[in-house]
């Protein structure tokens, strides 16, 4: 129970920091001295999906998040020191603090907000088709989510700087692949845990993932809109209508309270 009540003040607490967060980076308002606010808006939602898996899944749900939050930055950190798989890129000291002075701290937390949420998404879009598409379902969302925020990282916040380009927003091809093949891995892996356990049955409303993918999409897609990024804009007003089209289909009752959403 104390740790339902924690989660509980720490999702309130982000959904409050989530409403005042869309005007200021919206507009350019956020204050001096703000920026670590960035931070903190990937680690709370990171740590949160996390803990929604550890109370869904138990000590499976530990490893999951661990191999999710691993795995994410040892394949950022090859990829800072390397340029391979996701291309040349070097991260702005925006995301403070760096782990060993070269992936930010927040990037595995970003990969535990994206992951988690794009597997249940794609599980509760395509109910009933089986593993394989559910997980390929989820790479590809993830892959669309960062489709949404790169304008928003490279261009607005400046949180890393590109040193080679590609036909989508000046970004190389291959990050968008990597992005692919790396939450393919570890969406198959929380698969795989999860299904090894007796609580993988989902009831029929959204959950706390669900939740926080859609927040971030639609905050970035606000962001992208308000700095004339309207491409990824207009991309990710596609996707909120879609995924909202596609619950409303299903007759997903759209619950936000905090005691539904852990289920």
């Amino acid at each position: 129970m104390a740790s339902l009540r924690v989660g509980h003040w720490v999702w309130v607490g982000y959904l409050f920091v989530w409403a005042w967060s869309v005007p200021l980076l919206a507009f350019d308002l956020v204050p001096a001295g703000g920026e670590f606010m960035a931070t903190v808006m990937l680690v709370v939602p990171g740590g949160l999906a996390a803990w929604w898996l550890i109370q869904r899944y138990g000590k499976l749900g530990w490893l999951s998040s661990l191999i999710i939050a691993v795995g994410s930055w040892l394949t950022e950190h090859l990829g800072v020191t390397t340029g391979w798989p996701f291309g040349a890129y070097q991260y702005n000291a925006v995301l403070l603090p760096e782990i060993v002075g070269v992936v930010p701290l927040a990037i595995p937390f970003a990969w535990l907000l994206v992951v988690p949420g794009a597997l249940e998404l794609s599980r509760m879009l395509m109910p009933k088709v089986g593993f394989w598409p559910t997980v390929l379902g989820a790479a590809s969302l993830a892959m669309l989510f960062d489709l949404v925020i790169e304008p928003v990282a490279v261009y607005v916040n400046r949180y890393w700087t590109w040193l080679e380009t590609g036909p989508l927003f000046g970004i190389p091809t291959a990050n968008f692949v990597a992005w692919w093949g790396l939450a393919f891995i570890l969406a198959l892996a929380t698969e795989m845990l999860g299904q090894s356990t007796t609580k993988a049955a989902q009831s029929p409303k959204l959950n706390l993932p669900i939740a926080i993918y859609l927040l971030n999409l639609a905050l970035f897609t606000l962001v992208n809109l308000t700095h004339q990024q309207l491409a990824a804009g207009a991309l990710g007003l596609l996707l909120l209508a879609g995924f909202g089209w596609r619950l409303q289909q299903r007759q997903i009752a759209w619950h936000w309270r905090y005691d539904q959403l852990i289920q």
